[in-house]
Formats: C-alpha cells, structure tokens, sequence
C-alpha cells in the first residue's frame, strides 16, 4: 500500500522504543530495557516526534514526563503492540495446526469407537481449534473430501483417486442376530454357520464399499453367498431391523455398545471377519490441522489398544 503524502510513517520499533519510554519515564532505564544504547533510543523517538508532527516528552535536566498527545498515544501503542502480538502468536499457532477451523467427516459407526477419544485428545491438545463435525456415509464423505471436507473417518476404503487414505483401525466383525435365533445364546460361532440365514444389510447403490466388503467376507471366509432381504443405510436402523427379527448382520464389534432389546452380538471365530477404519484426506493436504488431526488420531488408537 502506498503511502499517502503527508502521512506518519510508524515503525513498530519506534513504538516499542516509546511505550518503554513512557513507561520508565527515564531514557537511560527504557535503554537498558530495551537492550540498545541511550542516544539510539533518543533518536529514535526524536524521529517518531518528527513524523507526528508534535512532542511526545516534556524534557529537563531532572524528569521526563508524557505530554498530553504522549498520553494518548501510549494507551494507543500499547494496544498496537499488544495486537501485533498476539496476530505473531495465533499465526504460529495455526503453523501448528493448533488454531483455526477443521471439517471433519465420520462414518456413524466410528461415533461408537474412534471418535469420542480423537475429539477428546483434540479438545485437551488444541482446545482453540473449531472443529466442524458431519455424519456421512463413506461414499458422501468420499466426494466431499475433494470439495469442502478437510479429513474424514471412512470405512473399508483401501484407496480413492484424489485422496490420500491412512488405515489406522481394524476390528473384527460380529454376528448380530435376534434374541429368540437359536444362535443367541452362544459366544462364538463360525461365519459359514450364517450361511442360511437371511442377512439385513447396506444397498449397494447407495455404499458400496462397505456393502462389497460384507459380501466378499462372506463369500471367502464363510463360503457362502450373502443373501440380503432387507436393507438400511445406517448400522441403528439395521441393528432395528435385527431385533424385529427380519434377519441377522454382520457389524464391527464396537457396535456392541448398541444395545436393543430383542437383539444379541455373537462373536465369530473366523480370521479375516473384520472391518477397516482410515483416515482420508486429499492427495497433497499437509495443512497443519489436518497433521494434527492424523497425529491425534494415531496416538488415540494406540492408546485403545494399551
């Protein structure tokens, strides 16, 4: 910006060099404050008067006091530098990815397991970052990723074109069947014992990921082709269905905090029955809060599994 004819030319030194001398209301004390010798600073606020246009200081041979427009302008100095400050301060923060605003996606599932201890660790780590949560589906979040979504909580996504993916949770799957299935009453069963059974799951129009997943675990691990009769987009609405006894599902254990009546969660025996957490982001977004977010993210995981 150019400056106007006739306009001060305020330096932040200069004003640095006046408010401790309007403070100390001595020259060789504001010196040894401000680590420079005496005549520099003289001349300093000797400049700064000449650019205001008027004196700053009654001077004597025994005191130094504030004139009436010194008076004002250190209150108003003071809250100059107390601003520059501060501006210094909140942008090395944000460097750090410990100030500013965050979009955060997450699949309902991970608000079960996952996410409670990221945005608890993330409230005592960063507490001045604003965080923007949205519940979305893997294939919602996986489009708004490249759009106005910073990072996200996906499930069974192994890769994205656009997206970088991060997997940082795997857990296995259980059974969930209704109360009254004769399966109810185990603590394990293997998958293949499934394999009559009508299942209640994701439509693949509408998640396709998990959907696939669910129907390839199945087909290599249990040795049998899922049959879906009924269909929901959401694990609530499914564990609902479960209990209505329209069928049984496959779901991530951490579901198990879920409980209906009507319902129960069996474990399955087979390895490889599990599903995958990770965190997207878009190919190339190192900004500092997203950073802090995966770190944050990584530290909650290993402490689950302490």
């Amino acid at each position: 910006m150019t400056r106007r004819q006739g306009e001060p030319r305020l330096e932040l030194r200069h004003l640095r060099s006046f408010v401790a001398v309007g403070e100390e209301l001595h020259f060789s004390r504001a010196a040894r404050r401000l680590h420079i010798e005496q005549p520099a600073l003289s001349q300093q606020i000797r400049q700064l008067e000449r650019e205001l246009g008027t004196s700053l200081f009654d001077r004597t041979t025994r005191r130094v006091e504030l004139t009436t427009p010194g008076r004002v302008l250190l209150e108003r100095a003071r809250r100059v530098l107390a601003a520059v400050e501060r501006g210094v301060s909140d942008t090395r923060r944000a460097a750090r990815g410990e100030l500013g605003w965050l979009v955060i996606g997450f699949v309902d599932s991970a608000a079960y397991s996952l996410l409670p201890p990221i945005l608890r660790e993330l409230r005592r780590a960063v507490p001045d970052l604003s965080l923007e949560l949205r519940e979305l589906s893997t294939e919602a979040q996986l489009t708004g990723l490249l759009d106005d979504i910073d990072v996200g909580i996906v499930r069974d996504v192994d890769a994205f074109d656009g997206l970088q993916v991060t997997p940082v949770l795997t857990e296995p799957l259980v059974a969930a069947v209704p109360a009254a299935h004769a399966l109810a009453a185990r603590s394990t069963l293997a998958l293949s014992e499934l394999a009559a059974e009508p299942f209640v799951s994701f439509p693949r129009e509408h998640v396709p990921h998990i959907h696939d997943r669910l129907v390839e675990i199945c087909r290599a691990v249990g040795g049998f082709p899922m049959r879906t009769t009924h269909q929901a987009l959401q694990y609530p609405t499914i564990l609902g269905l479960v209990a209505a006894d329209y069928g049984v599902a496959l779901v991530p254990a951490s579901l198990r905090t879920f409980q209906h009546a009507g319902m129960a969660f069996v474990e399955l025996s087979d390895a490889g029955a599990e599903s995958r957490l990770a965190v997207a982001r878009r190919a190339g977004n190192d900004a500092p809060a997203t950073t802090t977010f995966i770190d944050v993210t990584r530290a909650a995981v290993a402490a689950m599994a302490s």
